[in-house]
């Protein structure tokens, strides 16, 4: 039976606790403020899918919503504390830290960098004392985020990925269980009996729910789902994968120790198909993420709270996309939809501003404001300004 009044008091500990500055998870509205609308937190406890076509920028925007994101509310409030445990399946450890270190030289310096200069294969501008320079005057900031991003690039099977995170949640928290008492049967399902007649029970130990005394808000990522390595007690990689997302991510993580949950799913390679009208129009709707044309495996958005998703209609020369002329803005454009929200709205879109060399996304006014004689104008005055220009 339900306990009222104990779940009741939950409301009164969560509002005592945002008074000490304890949130239940990470408010968007610093950072994407219109968005945020919509999907008001990354909200510990939820589980999240982001989706897109292959290149336009997945893993960008889950370090800047998953990673970034956090480190920069830890500085706005400094009684949350977080830890990312991010599985890099695609990357290695030193890719996912050069992505870091052009986010903070670009902060700093206002100075955009990219991937090749740090592998110093640019020829047109190479590695240089000055440039050393400044990526060396990073080394606080680095210090300071990777203190709560731990990237993992060695694990790629479901159950060592639950095993880390369990041993992690061991570390900040505690698993509680309880004894109880069930009657034993016989291999047919029969009741099995002793000499008296009487039942036999046995006592064993059975899980009741998971404490998290640090009151730190964990958000797990693996990127890219369809990675994952196909365990032996499975028959095929779907089953391995359904297990993944529902027992050990549902029903473990988020349900039962209030973790965020987050996975990274490519759209099926027949999105990336266009696809016209009888005047020749290209169909929009074909090419945008959704969740029928989620790739590999269907199921994992089943088991989500929210799923996002992120569209660059500049790669099929689409001029326009809800009313933003994406002429101007070309592949600095990128739209994100709540493509599934269980506690909101969703077929939300809102229009981005992108820089995935330094992990960059900011919100652009609405498509209203860019209007009239000067509209085009307005479009590079905005896009200079965002790229430091």
């Amino acid at each position: 039976m339900i306990n009222v009044e104990e779940l009741i008091k939950n409301y009164e500990v969560l509002y005592e606790q945002e008074k000490q500055g304890i949130v239940n998870g990470v408010p968007l509205k610093p950072f994407l403020p219109a968005f945020s609308r919509y999907l008001p937190a990354i909200q510990k406890g939820n589980q999240f899918l982001v989706t897109a076509n292959s290149g336009v920028g997945k893993t960008q925007i889950t370090k800047f919503l998953f990673a970034i994101v956090p480190y920069l509310y830890s500085k706005i409030n400094p009684n949350y504390k977080y830890k990312v445990l991010w599985f890099a399946l695609e990357e290695s450890k030193q890719e996912f830290f050069d992505s870091i270190m052009l986010y903070f030289t670009e902060q700093k310096y206002q100075r955009r960098l990219n991937m090749h200069i740090l592998q110093n294969v640019d020829e047109s501008c190479k590695l240089s004392p000055d440039i050393i320079e400044m990526l060396e005057s990073n080394q606080q900031e680095m210090e300071d985020f990777f203190t709560n991003v731990e990237i993992i690039d060695t694990i790629s099977n479901p159950y060592g990925i639950y095993k880390h995170c369990r041993a992690y949640s061991e570390k900040i928290g505690k698993h509680h269980y309880v004894t109880k008492e069930f009657e034993k049967t016989n291999k047919d399902g029969t009741k099995l009996l002793d000499v008296t007649g009487s039942p036999v029970t046995e006592q064993v130990e059975v899980y009741s729910h998971y404490e998290n005394t640090s009151n730190e808000h964990v958000i797990v990522v693996v990127d890219h789902i369809s990675l994952l390595s196909q365990e032996k007690q499975f028959k095929s990689w779907y089953e391995t994968i359904e297990h993944y997302s529902t027992e050990y991510c549902r029903k473990q993580m988020s349900k039962h120790w209030g973790f965020t949950v987050v996975n990274v799913q490519q759209q099926a390679s027949d999105k990336e198909k266009q696809q016209y009208t009888v005047k020749g129009e290209s169909i929009e709707d074909k090419l945008e993420p959704s969740l029928d044309g989620l790739g590999d495996i269907k199921i994992t958005q089943r088991d989500c709270h929210v799923v996002l998703g992120l569209f660059a209609p500049d790669r099929y020369g689409i001029k326009s996309h809800k009313d933003y002329n994406t002429e101007f803005l070309g592949d600095n454009y990128r739209s994100i939809s709540i493509l599934k929200n269980r506690y909101g709205s969703a077929n939300v879109k809102k229009g981005l501003l992108f820089d995935g060399a330094t992990l960059r996304f900011e919100e652009l006014p609405p498509a209203k404001e860019f209007t009239g004689f000067d509209a085009k104008h307005d479009y590079q005055d905005i896009l200079k300004k965002f790229l430091n220009q």
